[in-house]
């Protein structure tokens, strides 16, 4: 997300927790392109 930040890309706030998907937990961080639509990195980090 640094890098990204470094050029430029403005996120809305940073990576949060938005739920549990059983043996992983999904995380997004939202960001607005330079068209103004709202877009979302995903991650699904492993519980444990």
């Amino acid at each position: 997300m640094a890098t990204l930040k470094n050029r430029g890309v403005m996120f809305q706030s940073d990576p949060h927790h938005i739920g549990d998907l059983g043996d992983a937990a999904l995380w997004m961080a939202f960001f607005q392109d330079r068209g103004g639509n709202l877009l979302a990195l995903q991650s699904e980090r492993q519980i444990g």
